[in-house]
């Protein structure tokens, strides 16, 4: 920071402008009248906590992780003094009085979501919170001038990109199937939650796991026993949560295998339990349990569910009888983990408003897998007859067929329905997680200019 500070004896008012570093190196030769003391003339102080502040000593303004919150000045006898003779502004102080001053000025540390506000000029970050966070609503980038598929004009989302794995931009750009998050929303805790742009890969190739290698229920009526009783069928018991969580026990890759694949997986490497980049994934509580209706694609209504604050309904078998029955259900179970998947509330929410109310609006928006580079099928993935192009798996689970006895978990694809698939069918996925509240961030959050996380 460099300072000019001016003090005039004849009282006459004058504007002074202390600039910042890196606008104007040169500082004019001003000759005073009377100089006082310059270094009881103003102060700096910081806070990283908006509560204790400490003196700031550097010769350059506090940086872009700070922002400016007031200013405080007094005369020579020691009482305040108007404080709109003084303010700051695009990196510039200007004070304007005919007395001599003493003034203090005061930065906070900015919170993650005032660097995100700072860069979203289309105010797709909604203002209140939705769904437990502040989230980005709006539609992909494709449909920014699209009159006919977007003939409101309803915003674009474009600035949620986000870099983990590497700090360098760079590489970051060279491999986004590797390094490219996207940014579903923050909380009020400043917890980032991140969506990984792209499908995961095993050995180079999109790879399309079962949900669970069991998928039966016992059968009230003939005595049939089902391996997926109880808990044994629930997402923390599943295989796929424990390949993403890295806690697979499993060697064998491919979609019918158990090998970790985020988590401890060959092809992440910044996924290493050791690694500095995994300890900055929060632990979080995930919800899980079944629901059969779509609650007519709304935001608001399938986040009560999928939080347990309303009753939904599921498929599940009924008693002396081969087939299911229509039940009231609760979610009221949750596993505390690093890695997840998206619900179908994070779906819905991604939409403007919250609420597309047809599976053919959701597609439309920016968290849609098509809507995202390099998501199309992959021929040379390993498959089975079972896989379908372009599917993707969601954490909420569907509950049983309601034809038969086989478990089923909620999916999307690229017809724009939502399905209820069987587990131990084969879906593309791409790991949800939550960032520590600790962290800052640079950059702008576009597709060439993705947020950074700093170390």
């Amino acid at each position: 920071m460099l300072f000019l500070i001016i003090f005039l004896a004849s009282f006459l008012s004058l504007r002074f402008l202390f600039l910042k570093k890196d606008v104007d190196n040169t500082l004019p030769e001003v000759k005073l009248n009377s100089i006082i003391d310059k270094e009881k003339a103003m102060a700096i102080m910081v806070s990283n906590d908006g509560s204790y502040y400490q003196e700031y000593t550097e010769d350059i303004w506090p940086g872009d992780n700070y922002k400016f919150k007031e200013a405080k000045c007094i005369d020579n006898n020691g009482s305040l003094v108007d404080e709109n003779i003084i303010s700051f502004e695009n990196d510039k102080v200007v004070l304007e009085t005919n007395q001599t001053v003493y003034c203090t000025l005061y930065f906070d540390k900015k919170i993650i979501i005032d660097i995100l506000r700072e860069n979203d000029p289309n105010k797709v970050l909604s203002s209140e919170e939705v769904g437990g966070m502040y989230r980005y609503q709006g539609l992909d980038k494709q449909y920014k001038n699209d009159s006919v598929n977007n003939p409101n004009k309803l915003n674009i989302v474009d600035n949620n990109y986000i870099c983990f794995g590497t700090d360098d931009k760079n590489a970051c750009l060279k491999d986004e199937t590797k390094y490219m998050y996207r940014i579903i929303g923050v909380t009020k805790s400043a917890e980032l939650k991140l969506i990984k742009e792209t499908f995961l890969k095993e050995g180079g190739s999109v790879i399309t796991p079962q949900w669970n290698d069991k998928y039966t229920l016992s059968s009230p009526y003939d005595g049939v026993n089902g391996d997926c009783d109880e808990d044994k069928c629930e997402w923390p018991n599943v295989m796929l949560y424990k390949r993403l969580n890295g806690i697979s026990s499993g060697t064998i890759k491919g979609n019918d295998g158990n090998s970790n694949i985020f988590v401890n997986s060959s092809e992440y490497d910044y996924m290493q339990k050791d690694d500095d980049w995994y300890k900055l994934i929060a632990d979080h509580d995930w919800m899980y349990g079944d629901v059969a209706p779509t609650e007519s694609y709304n935001g608001d209504a399938m986040y009560q569910i999928e939080t347990g604050q309303v009753a939904t309904t599921r498929y599940w078998p009924k008693l002396n009888s081969k087939t299911t029955t229509e039940e009231s259900y609760t979610w009221n179970k949750k596993k505390s983990a690093k890695i997840g998947l998206q619900y179908l509330s994070d779906y819905y929410y991604a939409y403007p408003g919250g609420n597309p109310s047809a599976g053919t609006n959701a597609i439309k928006s920016w968290i849609y897998f098509v809507n995202n580079k390099n998501n199309k099928y992959d021929s040379n993935a390993n498959s089975t007859s079972d896989d379908l192009n372009n599917y993707e798996w969601f954490l909420t689970r569907y509950g049983s067929n309601r034809n038969d006895l086989l478990i089923q978990t909620r999916c999307t694809s690229s017809d724009a329905l939502l399905y209820g698939w069987n587990v131990s069918f084969h879906s593309a996925i791409r790991p949800t997680f939550y960032l520590s509240n600790a962290i800052e961030i640079s950059g702008t959050g576009t597709i060439d200019n993705p947020y950074l996380i700093d170390f």
